[in-house]
């Protein structure tokens, strides 16, 4: 049998399991508030989750914006791979500055995939009336004022040059302190190279070892090429990766690289060790090609 026509039937499977699990499996999102009640400025963090089946694009939340509240910070979206498909998680934290009854809106992954909405009451600090009742102070001539703050004045100056004169003594004979460690930028390529090669002498089985190898290749297009594609499918990241200048040689290499693995991901496909080995180099030319390219 010869390859195109292996990758023809492989195809036609993907795509036959996607129907079957399609009907069986469904994407689960939750949206919970650690508090539903709180004062004017009080942050509020929202935990966010998705259950994703393995046979849908990985996908999740993007708040901008919200009305009656602020984003305060976003947390990173943490993913988590399972027998049955990836988990993402997120923290957000956000708070209001209007007082009132409002409500957080639900979050759609999809048209039919939405979470419920969140009813919050902001307030302002309650008064109490047991507090101690403050006069207004009486008016203060301002010549005295004038004459109690320069007094106070030249006592501060005095007391100030008595201080440096007492550090310039102690510790004049002590050396500085040393300058502070310079900061290390990290290489993305560097990183990427040497994730490779440790890659390519594990003993991972299949769909582990191709899952590691398009992460490398997607965390390495997004600090070099600004490509965002952790919750994207490999037909979007190829979309993107069709305007970066790859040759059409690379481009078709890299192309095949990540539909095989989505063979042995999703369609239970066993890898040779030839596939394994043109995937890698696949993947190590377009990272090569790619950093000459920024």
């Amino acid at each position: 049998m010869s390859r195109p026509t292996k990758y023809l039937i492989l195809f036609l499977l993907v795509v036959f399991c996607n129907l079957h699990l399609r009907a069986q499996e469904l994407t689960r999102i939750q949206a919970k508030a650690d508090r539903t009640a709180i004062l004017i400025g009080e942050p509020i963090t929202l935990s966010l989750q998705a259950d994703i089946p393995e046979n849908a694009p990985i996908r999740f939340f993007r708040i901008d914006s919200l009305p009656h509240f602020e984003v305060l910070d976003r947390g990173k979206i943490d993913t988590t791979n399972t027998g049955y498909g990836t988990i993402l998680k997120q923290q957000v934290r956000i708070t209001s500055y209007d007082s009132g009854s409002w409500v957080i809106p639900a979050f759609a992954l999809q048209e039919d995939v939405v979470s419920d909405s969140i009813a919050v009451e902001v307030s302002y600090t309650p008064y109490n009336p047991d507090q101690p009742y403050h006069d207004i102070k009486d008016i203060i001539d301002a010549k005295e004022e004038e004459k109690e703050s320069m007094k106070w004045w030249w006592y501060a100056a005095g007391a100030a040059f008595v201080i440096i004169l007492v550090f310039y003594l102690v510790f004049r004979g002590k050396k500085q302190a040393p300058p502070p460690a310079p900061v290390v930028t990290r290489d993305a390529f560097a990183e990427a190279k040497k994730s490779l090669q440790q890659l390519r002498e594990s003993k991972l089985d299949g769909k582990t070892w191709f899952t590691r190898l398009v992460d490398i290749f997607r965390l390495y297009a997004d600090e070099r090429k600004n490509i965002h594609s952790q919750q994207q499918t490999s037909e979007d990241l190829l979309v993107q990766l069709k305007a970066t200048g790859l040759s059409e040689h690379e481009f078709g290499q890299i192309a095949q690289a990540l539909r095989l693995s989505d063979f042995v991901k999703f369609a239970k496909y066993e890898p040779t060790d030839q596939d394994r080995d043109q995937s890698w180099k696949a993947i190590n030319d377009a990272i090569e090609q790619l950093e000459k390219l920024n």
